[in-house]
């Protein structure tokens, strides 16, 4: 009854993360750099959703000690 038990999370387990590895998936495309050039700028193409008013986007900086900050935005 054990090894069903295990072998039942195993496989849920399975399931889960193939659903959940194609929802995170990204598309990054570089945009822009600062002016010193030291921080740049991303646009995950993969993610972008617009309508005839507005674009929401996730934009990624990376930071010269390699700190990534990433924010959703919307453009009007």
């Amino acid at each position: 009854m054990k090894r069903m038990y295990k072998t039942l999370c195993m496989f849920v387990i399975a399931l889960l993360s193939i659903g959940f590895t194609t929802t995170f998936a990204a598309s990054w495309y570089f945009v822009t750099a600062n002016s010193d050039g030291t921080e740049l700028y991303y646009i995950d193409n993969a993610s972008v959703t617009k309508n005839n008013y507005r674009a929401f986007v996730w934009i990624k900086n990376v930071k010269p000690d390699s700190r990534i900050n990433l924010g959703r935005f919307y453009i009007r």
